[in-house]
């Protein structure tokens, strides 16, 4: 623990003294999946996969370029029968390990052991029973608690990753309560018309300006009263304020200190931007660390609300609500939210 404080404090001085460094990094194993939700458009058995040993080439590399946060995604990463092994790769390298995950393989694995491992499980959950069933498939709900119920005693911090939809957005209440009933942490971002929803789907899905005002007030007041909501007071404002106007005010750094990489090594600014993804000039490793210091400026973008991006902005930014809400520590910090 003292060498992965040590790193997050050194990368994080780096970083906000304006270095390009890598601090947190999004991975997706895979693009393919056992749900179609709704509003996702990366579907289908996507193209080529790195193997076992290209992905911890990446990982030995930009842990050594200052890495602090590694989060496994997808797709659903799951469907790689190396993640375990992965998972413990990254903490042998020091990294905050994380994985976001649709939870509805959890009950199904046949070895949890690497669970224990993490210090970080996403799951991407959109309400209540009847709301979630909607958006993500009928009976996804009871899988993903069976799931959850299913994690070994003492296992990882637990964060409920909601998408704000429509429906979501009209019962966010019964959203925390159960985020809450489950144990974790819940953190929000709206549905939006980006490159991975099209219009079509956007007109269905897409909440109103006023229902993502009523939905950030009432997360800002339960967030104050002590209940389990992650998403930073100065996201929240910025949802109740200027949703959805673009470009929004948030300097993005995006390419700067954090980069997401596609199933087949390509290096991209932020998970909005996958299909502009760089590919190295060699090898996963060295190379692509290489291809992530040749990455666009992304700061005068402005054009989502995704949340990882904006959060982990905020706080290099030295955004002092975000270091508030997070107690100031940037290992706590970049937990490897996508």
């Amino acid at each position: 623990m003292t060498s992965r404080l040590a790193r997050a404090a050194t990368s994080g001085l780096r970083a906000v003294a304006g270095a390009r460094i890598p601090l947190k990094v999004s991975c997706h194993l895979t693009y393919r999946c056992n749900l179609t939700c709704r509003y996702c458009g990366r579907r289908g058995p996507g193209g080529n996969e790195m193997s076992t040993e290209d992905v911890i080439a990446l990982m030995t590399a930009f842990a050594k370029a200052g890495c602090v946060s590694w989060s496994f995604n997808g797709g659903e990463p799951l469907l790689r029968s190396d993640i375990g092994q992965l998972v413990d790769e990254g903490q042998r390298l020091g990294l905050v390990v994380s994985v976001v995950t649709n939870g509805t393989l959890l009950s199904g694995l046949d070895d949890t052991s690497w669970i224990l491992n993490l210090d970080t499980l996403l799951i991407s959950l959109d309400g209540p029973r009847e709301v979630c069933d909607l958006t993500r498939g009928d009976g996804t709900f009871d899988r993903v608690m069976e799931g959850l119920d299913a994690l070994p005693k003492g296992g990882p911090r637990r964060i409920v990753v909601g998408v704000l939809s429509r429906e979501t957005a009209s019962d966010i209440r019964g959203f925390l309560d159960v985020a809450q009933s489950a144990g974790a942490q819940l953190l929000v971002q709206p549905v939006g018309e980006h490159d991975h929803v099209s219009p079509s789907e956007a007109v269905d899905l897409v909440p109103s300006r006023d229902q993502v005002r009523a939905a950030a007030t009432f997360l800002l007041e339960e967030k104050a009263r002590g209940r389990p909501v992650l998403s930073s007071r100065p996201y929240l404002r910025l949802l109740r304020d200027t949703w959805p106007r673009v470009p929004h005010s948030v300097s993005c750094l995006a390419g700067r200190i954090f980069c997401n990489i596609t199933p087949d090594g390509g290096i991209a600014t932020c998970c909005a931007k996958l299909d502009e993804a760089v590919h190295p000039k060699g090898p996963p490793g060295d190379a692509s660390v290489d291809a992530f210091m040749t990455l666009t400026d992304r700061s005068a973008c402005g054009g989502c609300y995704l949340y990882g991006p904006i959060e982990a902005s905020l706080l290099l930014g030295l955004n002092s609500g975000t270091v508030a809400d997070l107690g100031g520590k940037v290992l706590d910090a970049l937990r490897g939210v996508p």
